[in-house]
């Protein structure tokens, strides 16, 4: 060692665990990238869930409305006659 300087000859072991902490990194960029492709496909899925309850909720409504509609024509009709 020259200068207070190490290389990974002066180490055996520092390399092993040089690779030990590359393949460490590369295992969490991976898995950092999959959990961000998962958080876009279930914010995606909440999207269309979301749409569909929006659906769902205006197409109960349509009935009610219509029902009230008819009523509201019925009692006007009515009142005329």
């Amino acid at each position: 060692m020259v200068g207070g300087a190490s290389t990974s000859r002066d180490e055996p072991g520092r390399s092993v665990l040089e690779g030990h902490l590359a393949a460490a990194v590369r295992r969490v960029v991976e898995a950092t990238v999959e959990l961000q492709e998962r958080e876009a496909d279930l914010r995606a899925s909440l999207a269309r869930t979301a749409a569909l309850e929006k659906e769902m909720a205006e197409m109960r409504l349509r009935p009610r409305q219509t029902r009230r509609q008819d009523y509201a024509r019925r009692r006007t009709s009515s009142a005329h006659s």
